[in-house]
């Protein structure tokens, strides 16, 4: 038996094989609702325990990105912000979906070692969607990772630089958005590295129908 294709909107990643699911895939899909946009976590799969890997994805996604239900009963979920940040998000949504998620995921800290600085790197949320990146200790290698975080969270959250403030950065929306810097320091730690695998990925290519391609 096969599921009906439904209107979902317009797919904007897709995890093809999660291997902690019968190697189903699972995609997020958004759609404009006024001025608002929406997301969802869905897959296609009729398999046992589909539904659950579903739901366990997307409450993990809420928990990393501060993502809140809609409330049509539908699952479709929305930033609280009148913003959209569909990069921090998609990576986000990849990074959960590699996840086992059977005890749920905590929303991660603004605060991590770097081996290279030699200390942690700490976000601070200055208001008004600006957050402040900076070493523990006031070293210059530390001060160097820092300001290297700063622009791997320009890349990956589409923030805009603070003229004369290296280490600091703002979300375009003027909201704070603690979950998703938590869950992305470790990516803007290491940008390079983020940027071969999306380059990998974008050279496999995804076969997609019609009403999905741009």
């Amino acid at each position: 038996m096969t599921q009906q294709t439904l209107e979902l909107g317009r797919r904007i990643e897709l995890y093809s094989l999660d291997q902690h699911c019968h190697d189903i895939s699972v995609a997020l899909y958004r759609r404009k609702v006024g001025q608002s946009q929406h997301v969802l976590v869905h897959t296609y799969s009729l398999v046992d325990g589909a539904k659950q890997r579903v739901n366990d994805i997307a409450n993990a996604l809420m928990m990393r990105t501060g993502l809140g239900f809609v409330n049509d009963g539908e699952g479709w979920l929305r930033f609280p912000c009148d913003g959209f940040h569909q990069r921090a998000l998609t990576r986000t949504f990849l990074d959960v979906c590699k996840l086992v998620l059977d005890d749920g995921v905590e929303a991660e800290p603004l605060k991590r070692i770097d081996k290279k600085a030699g200390c942690h790197l700490i976000a601070t949320d200055l208001g008004q969607g600006v957050y402040r990146f900076d070493a523990e200790e006031s070293s210059e290698a530390g001060q160097k990772r820092a300001e290297a975080m700063t622009r791997g969270f320009i890349k990956l959250c589409e923030m805009e630089s603070i003229a004369g403030h290296g280490n600091q950065a703002a979300f375009s929306c003027g909201v704070s958005h603690d979950k998703l810097i938590g869950s992305l320091m470790f990516r803007a730690q290491n940008l390079r590295a983020v940027m071969r695998e999306e380059a990998m990925n974008a050279s496999r290519g995804i076969l997609s129908a019609p009403s999905q391609q741009e």
